[in-house]
């Protein structure tokens, strides 16, 4: 069985190949409440192996994520962090938020942005992952 590092790997290489993107992939400890992030001042979708793992379980054992493996997470988190990448690219002040609501429409227009790079037979359990992360955000982050 290939290692949560391993998938994440795989996968990014894949959707590179596919898409073309120029953005890097890191490897860093990462707070507890994300798995991976775009990190515009880098270029780079940073991952914490760790925090897949225990986002992962965390879904799981509240249902969220109980029709899910860990590999079609791990895709979804990937296209979700590339929204933000081709966010990025079309509008450099899309990083620039001072509040709840502003960071939550930063989310949504990432989130339209990687629903272009889902395969098609992907698209309803995509918008159902980010459904999920859009109310952990609206319960979760401060206001």
């Amino acid at each position: 069985m290939s290692s949560t590092r391993d998938i994440v790997k795989e996968q990014y290489d894949i959707l590179q190949i596919e898409h073309g993107f120029t953005c890097a992939l890191k490897e860093e400890p990462l707070d507890e409440h994300y798995m991976m992030v775009f990190d515009s001042e880098v270029n780079s979708i940073v991952f914490d192996p760790q925090r897949v793992e225990e986002n992962f379980d965390e879904g799981v054992k509240f249902g969220a994520f109980r029709a899910y493996e860990i590999e079609k997470i791990i895709l979804f988190a990937l296209i979700h962090e590339l929204g933000h990448y081709y966010d990025y690219q079309e509008n450099p002040n899309a990083f620039c938020i001072g509040s709840k609501s502003e960071y939550i429409q930063m989310e949504l227009n990432g989130m339209q942005q990687a629903k272009k790079l889902v395969p098609p037979h992907m698209v309803r359990e995509f918008n159902e992952f980010n459904r999920i992360i859009i109310e952990s955000y609206k319960r979760d982050l401060p206001e």
